[in-house]
């Protein structure tokens, strides 16, 4: 069966862009993938009905390569008036979903800019400290999350985002004892448990030949069990391997295993998080109720599972109230349409003049809030 593809370069500064979409008819599948400067940065598969002819297959093919240009091109645009106006809480929010995409250089350059223009940006530190590591320098990322921790010493989030760093770093002891600190933070915090774990593991396979040696693949089995029963959707065929690893003392391929098992939640969270962030970062105005409703239920859920994470229910806060904004604009309209009908309606017409000046305090205060985190 025969495969097409298209291939598009979009040129930005420093950066070059190849947006290449392909066609395998065996498969019935469209891909899409983005290059940047040579480094494959997203693959996205579009699947299609089995034995559709020839020329509709080209059609979705040019319809799929069109649509994933024209996203780079807005991106890149939204990207240059960001830096451009200055706004930290924006310059934070198209970070975000630059971060979440993979195209970590355009968002350090946003963090900064953010921690520039707002030092107290905890939420920019907490960022540009993962980009930093992902971009593998681990002293700047330990430093970048160090901030952030130190402004929010209470988010669970920001100690096991360091004490990943520090593992990152070496620096095992810093890194045991900030997963601990994000524990007794959040008793429910199943990342917080694995990578204790996992940091557990790897300094227990460098003092293989210390008395505490069995006590501390004890107590890293002890973490790995309690992240499972948090978070019982890890790859459970790899969890089963990684544990038979540990009791045949195998270290090392236990920590390879569950380190696999950890990059896979990780990209998981990355692919659900992507889609609301990068709608955001776009236009503000896509961020629809139906979006953030379904944002709500999502956080919701994880609650359910997480009680007492306060991290979560700050996200789920502020998701109710930026859905209460948009439901009290949706009412404005509403108003502004009935007077259009019957223009004598005085009273209606006051109401949609109050309305329209609470609408602004409530913008008001949203950007506040989100600029105090």
């Amino acid at each position: 069966m025969e495969t097409f593809q298209l291939k598009s370069k979009l040129v930005e500064s420093d950066r070059e862009f190849l947006i290449r979409t392909s066609n395998d008819m065996s498969s019935s599948m469209i891909s899409s993938e983005v290059w940047l400067n040579g480094k494959l940065k997203e693959t996205v598969t579009f699947p299609h009905s089995p034995g559709i002819k020839y020329e509709e297959a080209v059609s979705l093919l040019k319809q799929a390569h069109s649509e994933k240009k024209k996203e780079i091109e807005l991106l890149m645009g939204v990207f240059r008036r960001t830096l451009t106006e200055g706004n930290s809480n924006s310059l934070t929010h198209l970070g975000t979903a630059f971060f979440y995409k993979q195209f970590f250089l355009e968002a350090r350059e946003l963090f900064s800019k953010a921690i520039e223009l707002n030092p107290k940006c905890h939420q920019a530190f907490n960022y540009l400290g993962q980009t930093e590591l992902a971009l593998g320098q681990k002293d700047e990322a330990v430093r970048m999350l160090h901030r952030a921790a130190q402004q929010k010493p209470e988010y669970a989030d920001y100690r096991n985002h360091l004490g990943f760093a520090f593992h990152a770093q070496g620096a095992f002891d810093r890194a045991i004892a900030e997963f601990e600190q994000a524990i007794n933070l959040n008793l429910y915090y199943a990342d917080a448990y694995f990578n204790l774990g996992l940091v557990l593991l790897d300094k227990a396979l460098q003092q293989n030949k210390a008395p505490s040696f069995a006590e501390i693949v004890t107590k890293s089995t002890g973490c790995f069990k309690k992240a499972l029963l948090i978070y019982p959707d890890y790859d459970s065929i790899l969890f089963e391997e990684a544990t038979i690893a540990v009791n045949n003392s195998d270290l090392s391929k236990a920590i390879e295993l569950f380190s696999r098992i950890n990059k896979k939640k990780q990209d998981r969270h990355r692919r659900e998080f992507l889609d609301f962030h990068m709608k955001y970062a776009l236009d503000p105005e896509m961020i629809s109720a139906d979006t953030l409703q379904e944002r709500i239920r999502y956080l919701e859920q994880q609650i359910k599972k997480n009680p007492t994470y306060v991290d979560l229910r700050s996200d789920l806060s502020q998701c109710y109230l930026k859905l209460a904004y948009l439901l009290w604009e949706k009412g404005i309209k509403q108003y502004s349409e009935t007077v259009g009908l019957n223009p004598s309606l005085g009273k209606l017409a006051f109401c949609q003049n109050e309305a329209e000046k609470e609408l602004v305090s409530l913008r008001n205060a949203l950007d506040r809030m989100a600029e105090k985190g």
